[in-house]
């Protein structure tokens, strides 16, 4: 991120210094999309001549922490097999596949009875990992109304559970009850 606020900047100071130099009343005569294509084309030509693209290596991918390197070189070898026939069907891919699968199962599997025999030694690493399985974002939706109706927009679904909240709460207790859930929307442009 840092390195494209640097690029940016440096493309802000580049344009600052060379649009001192250009007679914009001379350019950008005519109608406004006229104006404006020959303002993106300036535009794109400095980005082009004064911000450089990063040639450089790539980056070591990301692998599972249970992924052990044969289980690494099996997956990457179904990779490859699948790139040279580009069907599933072809019998050198459903081989490495399923070596490749049966591998990840091990590994992780391996990995996992691992943590659960040194657990008294390494609890946080178990929590990290048990926790890391188990993140999810709640959420909720779409529901069904009261004639069966999906819905899934939000206003919508805070009025059902309005409405169902109101009826347990008078069900329950003399003094009714109602709960209100804020509809925040975002709007849509």
């Amino acid at each position: 991120m840092l390195e494209s606020v640097w690029i940016t900047l440096k493309l802000i100071l580049m344009v600052s210094e060379v649009s001192c130099k250009i007679d914009w009343d001379y350019e950008l005569t005519g109608t406004v999309q006229n104006s404006w294509d020959i303002f993106k084309a300036k535009l794109h030509e400095l980005e082009r001549r004064y911000v450089t693209n990063k040639q450089g290596t790539l980056a070591k991918r990301n692998k599972f922490i249970w992924m052990t390197h044969k289980a690494m070189k099996l997956v990457e070898k179904k990779h490859r097999i699948f790139r040279k026939y580009n069907d599933v069907s072809h019998p050198a891919y459903v081989k490495a596949s399923k070596m490749a699968s049966s591998e990840v199962k091990r590994a992780k599997y391996n990995f996992e009875s691992k943590m659960a025999r040194n657990i008294k030694t390494g609890v946080k690493s178990f929590y990290a990992y048990v926790r890391q399985k188990s993140c999810s974002r709640p959420r909720v939706g779409p529901l069904k109304d009261g004639t069966g109706q999906v819905v899934s927009e939000a206003c919508h679904m805070v009025e059902i559970f309005n409405d169902f909240f109101l009826r347990f709460s008078q069900r329950k207790t003399a003094r009714p009850f109602r709960m209100w859930l804020i509809c925040l929307v975002k709007p849509e442009f």
